[in-house]
């Protein structure tokens, strides 16, 4: 019988328990509490969500099997929890074999063909500070955010409608770093002069002479115009609801046309009120990364809607739509339709995206 390294019993031709097999797939390691595992399956099921590959029928078949494998690993794992799984294996016993007496009154000696440890395990034996981990851990991120900054200072730099804003915001940026170097230096300053002895203290000047207050009347004041402060867009990874037009230009770029309510890209439109994305209608051969979160806790298992269900909860059986209005969800020829945020009725068609409806 085979033990797994955390103490249970491994699975059949295999090296790992059940529930340490469960916890890889959702790239977690032993000991994991139940909030870790249940925030790594919530990411796990957007990142490989089939409806995110609708137009490569490849990866999604392949997004649809890990995402089976990942429901799976969940349900073992929130219905059989660590407390009632934990064995230990039994103490291992020494190689009776490898240690035999010579003779009576004598210390047993080893056989040549005994195991001696390898490099590999007394490498592995060696204990790393956690330190020195973190400390490589946190240079590794260093230096992967500095390459990832690079082509996104230069994209930011180059782009007519991000360049002034973006080039406004890193001078206010150098700015407070200075201000706050300034503020830190005077602060080491005044510490030192605070333990420096008295005796050793310059004498403090003489102060100096009050100066006559010239009137109000007579004195000149120069007004100089305020700037005005120009707010940077921000850059999100999609586009989603309530972005302003200038947020969905620097996630999208410039598009094909432009009027009061509406951005137009290729075939695919985004439509506005007061400023803010209210819909959309994309075509499936645009860019687009467009892309709806519930508003509210929705059951991460849900993979069906009916009758009466909120838009959250068709959000998350049924994925973002690719026609959004107020009180209509577009997939392909399949339609979902809504009153006062409620499923009222649907229309169908297989052909194109199926859905994921039932009646109750």
């Amino acid at each position: 019988m085979r033990y797994c390294t955390c103490g249970n019993v491994a699975v059949e031709k295999g090296a790992e328990c059940t529930r340490c097999r469960a916890l890889r797939t959702l790239g977690l390691q032993a000991g994991a509490t139940d909030r870790e595992i249940r925030s790594a399956y919530h990411v796990l099921v957007k990142v490989w969500h089939p409806d995110r590959h609708q137009h490569d029928p490849a990866l999604k078949a392949q997004a649809e099997e890990k995402l089976k494998a990942i429901n799976s690993a969940y349900r073992y794992l929130t219905s059989n929890p660590a407390s009632e799984e934990q064995r230990q294996a039994p103490p291992r016993t020494g190689n009776s074999s490898a240690d035999e007496p010579s003779s009576a009154g004598q210390p047993p000696r080893r056989h040549s063909g005994a195991k001696r440890p390898s490099w590999i395990s007394l490498f592995a034996s060696i204990s790393i500070p956690p330190v020195v981990i973190t400390s490589v851990w946190l240079a590794g991120l260093v230096v992967i955010g500095w390459i990832l900054f690079i082509p996104i200072d230069k994209l930011l730099a180059s782009e007519p409608l991000t360049a002034a804003p973006y080039a406004q915001f890193k001078s206010e940026m150098r700015s407070s770093f200075r201000g706050a170097g300034a503020s830190i230096s005077d602060g080491v300053g005044e510490i030192w002069h605070n333990f420096v002895p008295r005796k050793s203290l310059p004498l403090a000047p003489a102060a100096p002479r009050e100066q006559p207050v010239e009137p109000v009347a007579q004195r000149t004041i120069n007004r100089q115009p305020y700037p005005v402060q120009i707010e940077p867009a921000r850059i999100f990874p999609y586009v989603t609801a309530g972005l302003s037009r200038q947020e969905v230009i620097a996630v999208q770029g410039p598009p094909t046309s432009a009027s009061e309510n509406q951005l137009t890209y290729a075939h695919s439109e985004l439509y506005f009120s007061s400023d803010k994305l209210v819909g959309w209608k994309i075509d499936p051969a645009s860019p687009i990364r467009a892309k709806l979160w519930p508003d509210s806790p929705v059951d991460p298992d849900l993979d069906t809607f009916w009758l009466g269900s909120s838009k959250d909860q068709v959000i998350v059986a049924q994925g973002t739509p690719a026609m959004w209005s107020e009180n209509t969800f577009g997939y392909g020829g399949s339609e979902v339709y809504f009153k006062d945020g409620r499923v009222v009725g649907w229309k169908n068609d297989p052909t194109t995206v199926p859905l994921r409806a039932a009646k109750r």
